[in-house]
Order: C-alpha cells, then sequence, then structure tokens
C-alpha cells in the first residue's frame, strides 16, 4: 500500500478495517495483518480460497483507491501473493484482525461500506462503477 502523502500525517489511520472494506468486493476475507517496515505500510489479506485470491488480484493490482473523507487519500496497491499459506491473528487490534468468525464481522457481515474504487456501497442499489451486468462487489453475476 503506498500513498502519495503519508496518511498518518494526513490525519487519516488505515486500518485493517479499511482493508476490509477494499478486498471484501472480491471474496471472503479471513485475516487481515498490517505491518510497517519502513518502507510504507505493507497489507497481508488471507481469503478463503485461492480463486477468491486470483480475483482480488485480477481487479486491484496496480489500482488507486481513495479513503478517508477530509482529508481524501490515495492509496496505491502493489499485489503481490505470499508464501504463507496461513496468517496468525493472535490478538484483535486496528492492525490486525480475524474476520473468519461471523461474530466478529459486525457491520461488514452484510455490506462492504466502500467499493475498491472509494465509492460508498448502499443495499439494493447497483453500481455503474463495474459496467452492466456486475453486482456491486466487482463480481459478475453467477
Amino acid at each position: 500500500l503506498k500513498s502519495s502523502k503519508n496518511p498518518e500525517e494526513q490525519g487519516v489511520t488505515i486500518t485493517a478495517d479499511i482493508v476490509y472494506s477494499i478486498f471484501i468486493g472480491y471474496g471472503a476475507v479471513e485475516k487481515i495483518v498490517l505491518l510497517d517496515k519502513g518502507k510504507g505500510l505493507q497489507a497481508l489479506v488471507q481469503f478463503s480460497c485461492k480463486e477468491q485470491c486470483e480475483q482480488a488480484y485480477q481487479f486491484l493490482n496496480e489500482q488507486t483507491v481513495f479513503v478517508g473523507t477530509e482529508p481524501m487519500i490515495d492509496i496505491s496497491l502493489n499485489i503481490q501473493f505470499s508464501h504463507l499459506t496461513d496468517l496468525i491473528v493472535k490478538q484483535q487490534t486496528t492492525k490486525t484482525k480475524e474476520y473468519s468468525q461471523a461474530s466478529l464481522l459486525g457491520p461488514y457481515l452484510s455490506y462492504p461500506s466502500i467499493d475498491p474504487y472509494g465509492q460508498p456501497l448502499y443495499p439494493g442499489m447497483h453500481s455503474d462503477a463495474h459496467g452492466p451486468g456486475h453486482s456491486p462487489y466487482g463480481l459478475p453475476p453467477p
């Protein structure tokens, strides 16, 4: 995750929930771990299956999304596949979260708050951002 401005300096904190809202449109996100290794923020995102991960890669790699409201920050996504087979989340924090248990999903159980392009999603409304015949979550209809 790269930004043209440091999100923290702009008053925008990138949390696991924000990363979740970016990726949930492409599959069942199970776990997220955020790391800052000095070269910028990295997010490890675990999906429930490889196909969902590949779909997120196909649609989000090298794309820019916007987070925050005032100010709005641009985040460039550079997605790579990890050699890890399972992320370990020792505790629920703003930087590490497990979403695979329904009780932990809270407001995310039904709908994500924004689509991958930073546009708000509303239940029952179609988003034209994905083109005709696509759901508002970026997935083609079955």
